[in-house]
């Protein structure tokens, strides 16, 4: 993102942040509905019951918008990992990730923006840059779980299996995700299935092939 991207003015008083959440919330949805190249910054305004004005104070443009979403999601994945999945030596590994991809479903269902995000057109550089900024801090965080139930793996070869768990889940996750935001348990269930089976042959096979 460029410098112009970042958030204009930070709110200080209540009304300002209730007003910049309102903004990112209608950006969101507007995002899921229309695509972040159809959405226009009228739009999302009109969306946030604000004026173009009052938007303006805070962000230039849209980029800025998505920019700010984008990094909303990354501190409220964060706080998820942080307080959900804890290194738990009475868990086992297939729980432990069990857990994971159910909270980023659950997660993903929640937040229409985040789908937007998560999922970016490369065609736009900005939404891009979001989609592997999230795409990267997923990976890292899963990394980090799997550094403790498998301390034997190579380093290089267990963030490249991280790699792969997060894009087998990206890419299948929607199928999971109906557009209501309900939740198809049965096929997260064999997605769960499918990570786990791949990360008991990886734990059985340490080295790199």
């Amino acid at each position: 993102m460029t410098e112009e991207a970042h958030l204009r003015r930070v709110p200080r008083q209540t009304r300002g942040q209730q007003r910049v959440a309102r903004i990112l919330s209608a950006a969101a949805q507007l995002f899921a509905e229309v695509g972040f190249e159809a959405a226009t910054t009228n739009a999302i305004a009109a969306r946030a019951e604000t004026s173009i004005g009052s938007l303006y104070q805070f962000f230039p443009n849209k980029e800025a918008i998505l920019d700010a979403l984008s990094k909303q999601y990354k501190e409220e994945l964060r706080d998820l990992f942080e307080h959900g999945f804890h290194p738990n030596p009475n868990a086992d590994m297939d729980t432990m990730f069990g857990m994971v991809a159910q909270m980023t479903a659950e997660f993903y269902a929640a937040r229409p923006g985040f789908q937007v995000v998560f999922y970016g057109s490369h065609i736009t550089e900005p939404l891009a840059e979001a989609a592997d900024e999230l795409y990267q801090a997923i990976i890292a965080r899963i990394d980090s779980l799997m550094a403790f139930h498998l301390p034997d793996l190579d380093p290089g070869q267990r963030m490249l299996s991280a790699a792969i768990s997060v894009k087998t889940v990206k890419s299948l996750l929607p199928l999971a995700v109906n557009n209501d935001g309900s939740i198809n348990q049965v096929i997260l269930d064999e997605i769960k299935l499918l990570v786990a089976s791949y990360l008991r042959a990886r734990a059985q096979q340490p080295e790199v092939t």
